[in-house]
């Protein structure tokens, strides 16, 4: 942290929303953090998900934000769609969020394959954002690339399923990149009882 998490006497720093602490409501139901990395200027990236159906705990969707080093909420992701993205009506989960070298924003986690039916499975998925917040649909997937089995209604630029499978479900539970900016996510596949699943 720029400005450091805690205090040299151990206690929580006091610059933080006041006590060290922030709790931040995003919907009426689950919000879940999985994953923060620190900008250069202190400022804070997380990544996990929101609620997107009041009436359904588990119909929850992509969820990134920033904080200063204040606990404010900044700017970057100026506009509603800039802070969550739908994938399907199962639990779809940002793991991982990565700054990229030109600014852009890299995002690993898993999705369900199917934009109506929760029966559907899982796959792997990545999403780049653009440094100003917006999908990265021209750089990031533009060809518009997905699995056929996976049904999807809204389009797939900015965004990528890694099917390992077709049949079980896979998930991504971490993420990393190359100098080149090369997205690596792994997780597991649920073939007998599960494997380890890695992907470039």
């Amino acid at each position: 942290f720029t400005t450091p998490a805690w205090a040299a006497d151990g206690d929580l720093d006091d610059s933080f929303s006041g006590d060290g602490k922030l709790i931040y409501s995003r919907s009426t139901k689950k919000d879940y953090l999985y994953h923060v990395f620190t900008q250069a200027n202190g400022d804070l990236v997380v990544g996990g998900y929101d609620n997107n159906n009041p009436s359904c705990s588990s119909c929850v969707r992509w969820a990134n934000h920033e904080f200063d080093s204040s606990g404010t909420t900044t700017n970057q992701f100026p506009t509603a769609d800039d802070k969550k993205l739908f994938w399907s009506p199962k639990t779809d989960i940002i793991r991982e969020m990565l700054l990229m070298s030109d600014g852009r924003f890299a995002m690993v986690g898993q999705a369900g394959t199917h934009s109506t039916n929760s029966n559907k499975d899982y796959d792997c998925a990545v999403a780049v954002r653009k440094a100003n917040g917006s999908l990265d649909t021209t750089g990031f997937n533009a060809s518009n690339y997905q699995p056929d089995t996976v049904v999807f209604n809204s389009g797939s630029q900015g965004r990528y399923y890694v099917g390992f499978s077709n049949n079980v479900d896979d998930a991504c539970w971490a993420g990393a990149l190359q100098a080149d900016d090369k997205i690596i996510a792994g997780g597991y596949i649920a073939t007998n009882s599960a494997d380890i699943a890695l992907a470039r």
